[in-house]
C-alpha cells in the first residue's frame, strides 16, 4: 500500500508514524481517545520550536501483516519514530489464525496472498468472485450482528498455549521481526547516501 503526504516534510520537523488497530486508532473513543493527539501535544511542550507531526494509521481489526503491508509506504515518508500500539488483533483481525478472514497460519502463504493482490489480475478475479456471489447471496440477507470484531471471530475460545494460540503469538513475532528489519534497512540506506 502506498501512503502519499500532500507535502513535503519541513526542515525542522518532527515526523511520527503511529501504527496498530482500533485501540491506536482510538476506538470506540474517536477522535478524542486517541492516544496521538496526546503524543503531538507532549512533543510540542517538550519541543516548542520544532514542528510536530503525527499521522495515525490505526485501523480496525487490522494486525501485524496489515502493518507490516503498510510500513514501505511509511518509510518512505521519512519517519522520524514510528509508534506499534498492537498484538490484541492478532487473533481476530483480518487475516488472524481465529478470524473468518484467515488463510491459515503458514507465513509463506498469506505474504504469496497478499503480493498477489498487488496485481490487477488478482483483484479482478477476486472481485468477479464476489460479484458472482453477491448474485446469489444479497447483502440485505445478512445481517449484521454486532462489531466488525465480533463479525470477523471464528474461534470465539482460544485456548491458552493451544496450536491456535501459539500460531497467534508465532505470526505477530515473524511479523514484527521484519517490520524492525525493514525499518533497519531502511536507516541503513538512509545513512549511506
Amino acid at each position: 500500500m502506498k501512503i502519499i503526504l500532500t507535502y513535503k516534510k519541513k526542515q525542522n520537523s518532527f515526523r511520527v508514524f503511529i501504527l496498530g488497530g482500533s485501540s491506536a486508532e482510538g476506538y470506540p473513543f474517536s477522535p478524542m481517545g486517541s492516544f496521538s493527539r496526546y503524543v503531538r501535544k507532549r512533543l510540542e511542550l517538550v519541543y516548542p520550536n520544532t514542528h510536530i507531526e503525527v499521522i495515525n494509521l490505526g485501523m480496525t481489526a487490522v494486525n501485524s501483516y496489515t502493518l507490516l503491508d503498510l510500513l514501505p509506504g511509511v518509510l518512505d515518508q521519512k519517519p522520524d519514530l514510528i509508534l506499534i500500539y498492537a498484538g490484541h488483533n492478532e487473533y481476530y483481525g483480518a487475516l488472524g489464525v481465529g478470524s473468518v478472514q484467515s488463510f491459515g497460519s503458514s507465513r509463506n502463504l498469506i505474504n504469496l496472498i497478499l503480493y498477489l493482490n498487488n496485481f490487477k489480475t488478482t483483484q479482478f478475479v477476486r472481485n468477479s468472485i464476489h460479484w458472482v456471489t453477491s448474485l446469489f447471496f444479497s447483502s440485505e440477507n445478512i445481517k449484521s450482528s454486532g462489531t466488525l470484531m465480533s463479525e470477523m471471530a471464528k474461534d470465539k475460545n482460544i485456548i491458552l498455549d493451544s496450536d491456535v494460540y501459539n500460531a497467534g503469538l508465532e505470526q505477530f513475532e515473524d511479523n514484527l521481526t521484519d517490520i524492525l528489519q525493514l525499518c533497519k534497512e531502511k536507516e541503513c540506506a538512509c545513512n549511506n547516501r
